[in-house]
């Protein structure tokens, strides 16, 4: 098991592991402390280059101090999260933190999000495939997001923001029963998309386009059906 934290005193350096050129995370077990001092992060784990989280399980805490940030696990530059299991949690300030950047990888990677942890496609990502998402937490469109390519049948009760698309893709069924944002097109490729929020919209205020597979519909869609 492999532990990173924070800096213990303003102006520090938090704890960081860097994976780079073809290096491999194999099976390793990671947590990523939050941070415990005002201003600053928890512990980091980057992935660059060709690097990949293979199977790897990743745990990245958020925060009670006030001020402070959750761990944070980066994904760019070509680097891939493959087959791993990431998990963000939350915490009573800030929340743990997975980002997808430039050139990355989602692989089918299953993707557990809780409280005010995130799952962040950042703006200069492209678009970025996952196996799956479950949890409460929260999801930043940055940029395109395509989910299900593990096939696996999983529920995600929190939110969507910013901007978009999002496609469903794979054969599993994914239920989305929160309400979200994000303003760009939902597109169901492959498997199900279950719509089952009690307020506000599943999907955006975007158009929702069934490409192939099966939108179920059990709550009201905010988007114009297509």
């Amino acid at each position: 098991m492999f532990l990173a934290y924070g800096p213990t005193a303003a102006g520090g350096y938090p704890g960081t592991i860097e994976f780079m050129d073809s290096s491999t995370a194999d099976h390793g077990t990671f947590t990523l402390n939050g941070g415990t001092v005002i201003g600053e992060g928890g512990g980091e784990i980057t992935f660059d280059d060709s690097s990949t989280a293979a199977d790897g399980t990743f745990i990245i805490e958020g925060t009670s101090v006030s001020g402070a940030e959750g761990g944070e696990l980066i994904f760019f530059n070509g680097a891939t999260a493959a087959n791993a299991t990431i998990i963000a949690n939350g915490g009573n300030s800030g929340g743990g933190d997975c980002q997808f950047g430039s050139g990355s990888f989602g692989g089918p990677a299953r993707l557990q999000v809780f409280g005010n942890g995130t799952l962040t496609i950042n703006f200069n990502a492209g678009q970025v495939t996952v196996g799956s998402i479950e949890g409460d937490g929260t999801v930043v469109l940055g940029q395109a997001l395509a989910v299900g390519s593990n096939g696996l049948s999983t529920v995600f009760s929190g939110g969507m923001r910013s901007l978009g698309p999002l496609t469903k893709v794979g054969s599993g069924t994914w239920t989305l029963t929160g309400a979200s944002t994000y303003n760009r097109r939902t597109t169901i490729s492959e498997g199900a998309l279950t719509v089952n929020n009690a307020t506000g919209s599943a999907t955006g205020t975007g158009p929702v386009l069934v490409d192939a597979g099966t939108l179920g519909v059990a709550a009201s869609l905010q988007g114009r059906l297509q």
